[in-house]
């Protein structure tokens, strides 16, 4: 379809490293990369963030970039 573009998801993670928000930041421009990059990120494990060696909840911002040709 030749859609190429960069997403930025903001994904809040429990203690646990679960997901527990997930907003687009930046989109793509396109609605299928933006869902296709959803759909990835749901599907990753996530280790948690620590502050002096206990886990805490964190904002992480996940660029994914879509393109043709390298």
């Amino acid at each position: 379809m030749g859609q190429e573009g960069i997403v930025v998801f903001l994904v809040f993670l429990s203690k646990q490293g679960i997901i527990s928000e997930m907003k687009i930041s930046q989109s793509s421009g396109f609605r299928l990369l933006d869902h296709a990059a959803e759909n990835a990120i749901l599907q990753w494990n996530f280790a948690p963030a620590t502050e002096n060696g206990k886990q805490i909840e964190s904002w992480v911002k996940i660029p994914i970039k879509f393109s043709l040709y390298q």
